[in-house]
């Protein structure tokens, strides 16, 4: 039997109990930077890149085209006080995606394994010529 067949037969093991509490964590930690960022700058969605430019371009004077990683990282190296933790809130909040263990946990299975992750191809699938 073909090893890919092998291992997607048997699965691969997860830790649904580790997966559930990275993703209690980063909904704790959400909340946390998106209530202070409320609190900061008073507008109803902090992650609206409309409402923040706004906010930012009333408290720092300057214009911003976008909050793109980039940029706000720019913006960070010549602001201080609320515009420089708000923009750090944003850099924050863009880091904490949950959608790899979202994936994990919906796939695995009772078994607390995950199955049919592997896909061999075969040699068909190449020209011919030996790999160096």
């Amino acid at each position: 039997m073909a090893t890919d067949i092998v291992i997607n037969t048997r699965g691969v093991a997860v830790d649904v109990e580790l997966i559930q509490g990275a993703l209690e964590i980063a909904d704790a930690t959400r909340q946390k930077l998106m209530a202070e960022a409320i609190s900061i700058t008073g507008i109803e969605n902090p992650n609206s890149v409309y409402q923040l430019a706004k906010w930012l371009e009333k408290n720092t004077g300057k214009k911003f085209d976008n909050l793109r990683k980039d940029t706000v990282a720019q913006m960070l190296e010549s602001n201080t006080g609320a515009a420089a933790r708000v923009l750090k809130i944003r850099q924050e909040l863009g880091k904490t995606s949950t959608k790899k263990y979202d994936a994990i946990k919906a796939s695995a299975r009772a078994d607390n394994r995950v199955r049919g992750l592997l896909q061999f191809y075969g040699a068909n699938r190449t020209d011919g010529s030996p790999i160096n």
